[in-house]
């Protein structure tokens, strides 16, 4: 994004989102934290600049404790002063995490660090390596991140016992929908935050499914329903079939509460939902399986589904800037939304 970018602003805010950035002056770029409204509130942490790496800061609170999210991009464009501003980093770094330890909540660090960690001939690497060892932080993306190859964006969290975050499920993407030449990480945390107030919540309860291990789903329906012979009537095979059954589906997928938001962006239609479903089934598809068939689907919904809301969104305020026509107080009330700006009553 680029500086005071009120357009982008808004179409993030229209989508039910919120953000925290540093851009970067100039030809755009910078660091920054996209969240869900429906579900999370974060808070913005000042932090001090440094010269060869960009920072952003962010709290979060959680049920049980507090999470200190930080965000990380070091810049490698200066070929000429490569070295200086390396020995400016790990000098400046060293202080960021020394600083990082005497605050609040356990820190979660990710980021573009531009060093090739998964080469142990790297000198850079490993220097950097043993950096965040020597502070307690641990390294937990494997594989490469970059077009190129090489695995330069990072995901550190404490390597000690009670300050550690669990990182599940962690894998890499190379589809962004964008036209970075770095991958998509992703992963999740056992972590629940605290919903939003003063929004309308739904409480759900929901199994993960598509997590359950179809193999030893079926060994366990094998194993622990009764012989049919042992059942003295057709009520007790129910119950046992009922009873067994959930035990099992307990045991694999145990159901879990979710709160979801009722309010949804005016222009956001059944066919943008739909889109979105489609988009996200395909995206489990092609985690599952990793397969090249599933990846190109995945990129085909991804598409399809940013054309369809894109054609609804600007469908929904055409008709409204055409409906407002010759009234001018309503007109700048919609183009304030568009721009991000409240609209001011004189």
């Amino acid at each position: 994004m680029r500086l005071n970018d009120s357009t982008k602003l808004a179409e993030i805010h229209e989508m039910g989102f919120d953000i925290l950035n540093a851009p970067r002056k100039g030809k755009g770029g910078g660091v920054g934290f996209i969240w869900n409204l429906k579900t999370v509130k974060l808070v913005r942490n000042n932090v001090e600049k440094h010269s060869s790496f960009e920072s952003l800061e962010a709290v979060l609170k959680t049920s049980t404790e507090i999470l200190r999210l930080c965000v990380i991009y070091r810049s490698t464009s200066q070929k000429r002063y490569l070295q200086t501003k390396e020995a400016k980093f790990f000098e400046e770094f060293n202080d960021y995490l020394d600083c990082l330890a005497t605050k609040s909540g356990q820190p979660l660090v990710c980021g573009d660090f531009n060093f090739h960690v998964e080469n142990p001939a790297d000198s850079s690497a490993s220097r950097f390596l043993s950096l965040i060892e020597e502070k307690g932080f641990m390294q937990h993306v494997t594989g490469p991140t970059h077009v190129s190859g090489g695995t330069l964006d990072l995901v550190l969290t404490k390597d000690t016992e009670g300050d550690s975050i669990e990182i599940r499920d962690l894998y890499i993407s190379e589809n962004t929908g964008t036209n970075s030449d770095h991958f998509f990480v992703g992963f999740s945390t056992p972590l629940c935050p605290i919903p939003c107030a003063g929004k309308s919540w739904i409480t759900k309860e929901v199994r993960e499914m598509s997590k359950i291990d179809l193999d030893e789903f079926k060994e366990d329906i094998k194993s622990k329903l009764p012989d049919p012979c042992d059942v003295v009537s057709l009520t007790q095979a129910i119950e046992i079939y009922d009873s067994t059954l959930r035990q099992i589906l307990d045991y694999h997928a145990p159901l879990k509460e979710i709160h979801v938001n009722e309010n949804e962006s005016t222009w956001f239609n059944s066919k943008c939902k739909d889109a979105r479903r489609e988009r996200r089934k395909a995206e489990r598809i092609y985690k599952k399986d990793k397969d090249p068939e599933a990846l190109q689907n995945y990129k085909e919904k991804q598409i399809d589904a940013a054309i369809i809301i894109d054609k609804a969104r600007h469908k929904f305020f055409s008709e409204k800037l055409s409906g407002a026509k010759g009234n001018a107080k309503a007109t700048y009330r919609i183009i304030n939304s568009l721009m991000d700006k409240e609209f001011v009553k004189k």
